[in-house]
């Protein structure tokens, strides 16, 4: 793509996220919206959100930094660009970490909210892509190729994702106030726990195999959950 386009993607996002507030999960100036309407309209935000997040990550930064300092030197103009999806991506992080804190004060209410399960399974799905292209990214910087270019051609740090993580994790929270961790397995998993208990705040109290498989299945997105069921129905056919 074009530096134009991501630009007008980028801004085109910025400016229908100012209708909302992803602390309150509410849209600005719209309290009174709810139900149905406001779950389905948050889902798509989010999935928007983190779709440009994942575009920017690893076809524009990420393809810009393994190309090394040199070729940086030699297109300036470039320069601009770059550090305006890098300030673009650092503030998606900090509205991301914002709806985790969401999710966390309200995955427990059992008051009308603004949560969904689609909205747990967008943001594990999404986390847990880029986590995936992130590992590929790893070994890709092993290549030994890289060890015989100069200094200057190979890869460069990049600010807004080289960065060594020192946030706290107790269990229901892994940030900083602003910033993702580089490694989000470890968020991927909080964010479970939230869904879970999200899935289960109506519950009525029950035990044995058949509430640990409950709660077991409420850690899962429901993409996932089909996709144990139809193993479950291919091994029941091979058996019978």
């Amino acid at each position: 793509g074009t530096w134009q386009y991501i630009r007008d993607k980028v801004q085109s996002f910025f400016d229908s996220a100012v209708e909302f507030d992803l602390t309150r999960g509410s849209f600005i100036g719209n309290d009174n919206m709810a139900g149905r309407k406001l779950k389905d309209r948050l889902v798509t935000h989010v999935r928007a959100m983190q779709n440009l997040m994942t575009e920017i990550e690893f076809e524009w930064l990420r393809q810009w930094y393994v190309q090394g300092e040199k070729h940086a030197g030699l297109h300036p103009y470039w320069h601009g660009p770059i550090k305006s999806l890098c300030n673009s991506f650092c503030e998606l992080e900090r509205m991301t970490m914002d709806l985790c804190g969401l999710l966390h004060n309200e995955s427990k209410s059992t008051a009308n909210s603004c949560l969904s399960e689609n909205l747990f399974d967008v943001l594990i799905e999404s986390f847990a892509e880029r986590s995936k292209q992130r590992r590929l990214w790893r070994q890709r910087y092993q290549d030994t190729i890289f060890s015989i270019l100069e200094e200057d051609e190979r890869p460069f740090s990049c600010s807004c994702l080289d960065r060594n993580y020192e946030g706290r994790c107790d269990g229901n929270l892994l940030w900083d106030g602003a910033h993702m961790p580089e490694d989000l397995d470890e968020l991927i998993e909080i964010v479970r726990k939230y869904r879970s208990a999200f899935v289960g705040r109506d519950a009525s109290v029950d035990s044995g195999s058949k509430s640990s498989k409950k709660r077991k299945a409420s850690l899962m997105t429901k993409r996932e959950q089909k996709r144990v069921a139809s193993n479950w129905e291919r091994l029941k056919s091979k058996l019978g």
